[in-house]
């Protein structure tokens, strides 16, 4: 399959445009410091990052902190 630069142009367009397209995090952002100002805004920008930085260790890192782990029953794809 060959794609023409019509094609890629679009594609090429259209993922810019989803890229700079603000998400559900802004939104939350938003939302938090317009209704209880600028502080509340940069707290819910900190906690949004730390939970991301959670999610990105994985999931083996962070249930073994406090022995979570011997509790949770590992998916075999996992393990």
């Amino acid at each position: 399959m060959q794609l023409s630069w019509a094609g890629y142009s679009t594609f090429i367009g259209v993922v810019l445009l989803l890229t700079i397209a603000p998400g559900p995090d802004f939104a939350v952002v938003m939302k938090n410091a317009l209704a209880a100002g600028r502080t509340a805004g940069l707290w819910t920008t900190v906690r949004i990052n730390i939970s991301n930085a959670a999610q990105g260790v994985g999931d083996h890192e962070i249930p073994q902190v406090g022995g979570v782990r011997d509790h949770v029953i590992p998916h075999p794809a996992i393990t």
